[in-house]
């Protein structure tokens, strides 16, 4: 998945690059890429998505273009901050699918434990409801009809 978004990112950054000029900011496509990456599949994909990015800006875009080199301090700084920004937001994406994992677990747990708090209660009225009836059907009551009727 993390190759596709890429690719895609690259694609678009492209088409903008058509319609926008060269000025466009080097990263803009790729951020959302790695971010699309690592919330939806994990740590490792945005860490890979992060990965290719670098390695495909610096061969594609950055100049001279067509080899992997790194002509100006500037690009290189850029290039080395986007890379700590991906690995950041990779992190933060793990973290966050962790979390959202641990609360829907956390909501199962406590739907299992509702359900047989539910359970214990309705067994409970079942068991009231059977000893009622039987105390209702019962003779108990039956010498005091005997009274009333002589």
């Amino acid at each position: 998945m993390a190759v596709v978004v890429v690719i895609a990112s690259f694609l678009l950054r492209h088409m903008m690059v058509q319609w926008l000029g060269p000025e466009l900011p080097t990263y803009i496509t790729f951020y959302p890429a790695v971010i699309f990456a690592a919330i939806l599949a994990g740590l490792g994909p945005g860490l890979l998505a992060t990965a290719l990015v670098v390695l495909g800006t610096d061969y594609l875009i950055l100049p001279p273009t067509g080899r992997f080199a790194i002509v100006r301090t500037s690009d290189l700084v850029a290039l080395v901050f986007f890379s700590a920004m991906g690995a950041c937001i990779s992190l933060l994406a793990e973290q966050y699918r962790r979390s959202q994992r641990s609360i829907a677990a956390y909501g199962v747990e406590q739907a299992l434990r509702l359900s047989e708090d539910i359970g214990r209660c309705v067994a409970g009225y079942a068991q009231q409801m059977v000893a009622h009836r039987r105390f209702r059907d019962s003779d108990y009551d039956q010498p005091t009809r005997a009274n009333s009727n002589g």
